[in-house]
């Protein structure tokens, strides 16, 4: 362990790199914000130059490649297209909820992970390819076998492999080792891109794209980017909506009283044989509070993304080298008392007045202009899928125990695999 500053900065040496991880709200946004220029760029490791084919994508690439890419990608996520996206996202709750009814019938124990999984690719597959993956589809088959396994190997290689990577006199040892199985899934992955991208080309309007890998094409007509891109969509976006929905699911069945009052909120609000849409959240402020208590208390990528500084500089009195590497203590700071009340105990009744919350201090998908893209549409599909799952059914522990909350580490955390007894509101 290094230096600290009042416990707000901590230097430590992750492996050969020298790492300072920021627990303190005010100097987040000094850093993050206010010296964004020399904050803007990563810290180059290896597995963000197998990922990327060498630091040419959205989540690993320095600014100067980044800004372009960023402001095509943020295009097709404003709020205008967000609402034709609606569409998709309802469309998609709607299959989910109905697959939920098919295992209802059967009696058997509904484990949400696989389903979790379907439902938020999907969305991410029709706005980026206008592909979708049915929900009977074995998972070795079309879609899932082309993306989902190869996207979950690389998830799973990447983590194993993420402390590893961190020591420069083994990493080329280390990145031979794991390079050989992620670029297997790369591979994979690639070639399904490809697929589409000559698919796409039979038809192409360019003067009316019709969906994400359209505009892509038309704006950069580079397969390799166009490649990376789409998996940085499909990596951030499935992992990360995906497990929210299923911490949301396990904090429902280990908190009934609450689960009732959602459902009561629901059934007042929306009503009993109606479908919850987007336009719903604002009227539901108690299921907008729990699935924000969710990512406060279990804020998927607990260090976010790091940074690195290009000039040397000192922040809050705290000296800090050129090329740092520069981590958000997003848990920490989800769990300071400084900030919540009681912060280890699950209350989502403190979301219900914004006016008493450090907005500064919920900070689940990052900050500053290399946030999550994604952000707003991340919300909305976890939205709409929970309302309606929790409209429709009463859900308990298939054991009759609490569900165990532990943490599963990789590059976001998730709950261990879990099942439970679906009842008919």
């Amino acid at each position: 362990m290094g230096r600290k500053v009042g416990g707000q900065m901590v230097s430590i040496w992750m492996g050969d790199y020298y790492t300072v991880f920021v627990s303190d709200p005010a100097l987040v946004k000094e850093i993050w914000y206010k010296n964004f220029a020399n904050f803007a760029n990563r810290r180059h490791q290896p597995i963000g130059r197998l990922l990327s084919g060498g630091y040419k994508n959205l989540l690993s690439s320095d600014y100067g490649f980044w800004k372009p890419l960023r402001a095509m990608v943020a295009n097709t996520f404003t709020k205008t297209k967000l609402r034709s996206m609606s569409k998709i996202i309802d469309e998609q709750a709607q299959l989910f909820v109905k697959k939920m009814y098919e295992y209802h019938a059967t009696g058997q124990p509904f484990t949400p992970t696989m389903f979790c999984k379907k439902y938020s690719m999907n969305i991410i597959l029709m706005i980026v390819f206008s592909k979708h993956i049915p929900y009977e589809e074995d998972v070795s088959e079309g879609i899932l076998g082309s993306l989902v396994e190869p996207i979950d190997d690389i998830l799973r290689e990447c983590s194993q492999g993420r402390v590893l990577f961190s020591l420069n006199a083994i990493a080329p040892l280390i990145e031979h080792f794991f390079s050989h199985k992620v670029l297997k899934s790369m591979k994979k992955i690639k070639s399904y891109v490809s697929a589409m991208y000559e698919e796409k080309l039979v038809d192409l309007d360019r003067n009316n794209p019709k969906d994400l890998f359209e505009d892509i094409i038309v704006e950069r007509d580079d397969m390799d980017t166009i490649a990376h891109v789409a998996m940085d969509l499909l990596l951030a976006g499935t992992d990360t909506s995906e497990s929210t929905i299923e911490w949301i699911i396990l904090y429902m069945c280990n908190y009934p009283e609450l689960q009732e009052k959602v459902h009561a909120e629901l059934s007042e609000i929306i009503g009993k044989g109606n479908f919850a849409v987007v336009a719903d959240r604002p009227r539901t402020p108690y299921m907008t509070a729990f699935i924000k208590e969710v990512l406060r208390i279990k804020p998927l990528a607990p260090f976010g993304l790091n940074r690195t500084n290009a000039e040397e500089c000192t922040i809050g009195g705290f000296f800090l080298p050129k090329n740092t590497q520069m981590l958000i203590n997003i848990y920490a700071i989800h769990h300071d008392e400084k900030y919540w009340k009681d912060p280890e105990v699950f209350l989502p009744e403190r979301f219900l007045d914004e006016k008493s919350i450090n907005p500064d201090a919920w900070i689940p998908f990052g900050v500053g202009q290399r946030n999550c893209v994604g952000m707003n549409l991340a919300m909305d599909e976890i939205y709409v899928a929970c309302a309606n799952i929790f409209l429709n059914f009463k859900m308990e522990s298939s054991t009759g125990k609490p569900i165990d909350d532990e943490e599963v580490f990789g590059l976001t955390i998730h709950p261990k695999k879990y099942s439970v007894n679906l009842i008919k509101r």
